[in-house]
């Protein structure tokens, strides 16, 4: 596609199907939270928690296929939109997850991720040369393989929004 729109990355994967009284598995089988009826509380068992486990591998594990997909259709420009409560802090908590990381990031923490933009922030945080940091938070970045603009709530004027659209209606006569 010659412009992928890939919108709402700050929202958080459904997980929903891992907080059920009974899980199911098409190969683990079935767990159920143990009731104890005299005390009046619910206990996850074993086979409970390897079945939300597993289940909570893949379903990252298709949440990262379904980014890759996203992020690789682009011909011509991918536009990554997303809205992140205290963006400041968010990356300042990306960078410590992945400050003592060495070449690779630990599966852990790809794993514990709960949305595409922090997946986003860590390659970029990753990436010596386009130079975010969380002091340094509202920036553009321009090079041959992208351009990054990373705007603050407080400073997204409507002369942005405007800008951005002469940006897109641009794309779309060029094409």
């Amino acid at each position: 596609f010659p412009v992928v729109f890939l919108a709402r990355c700050g929202s958080r994967f459904n997980k929903q199907d891992l907080s059920g009284n009974v899980l199911m598995h098409k190969t683990l089988g079935v767990g159920m939270k143990k009731i104890d009826m005299n005390r009046r509380v619910k206990y996850s068992t074993g086979a409970r928690e390897a079945i939300k486990i597993q289940t909570d591998r893949e379903t990252v594990s298709e949440e990262l296929r379904v980014l890759y997909v996203a992020l690789t259709r682009a011909r011509e420009k991918l536009i990554v939109t997303s809205y992140v409560n205290n963006a400041s802090k968010s990356v300042q908590k990306i960078e410590q997850l992945i400050k003592n990381q060495g070449e690779v990031i630990s599966p852990e923490i790809v794993i514990n991720c709960n949305s595409y933009i922090q997946w986003i922030l860590m390659a970029v945080l990753r990436c010596k040369s386009c130079g975010l940091s969380s002091e340094n938070f509202s920036y553009t970045a321009d090079n041959e393989y992208f351009s990054l603009n990373i705007i603050r709530e407080n400073k997204l004027s409507l002369h942005k929004l405007d800008s951005v659209q002469q940006d897109i209606d641009n794309m779309f006569s060029d094409a």
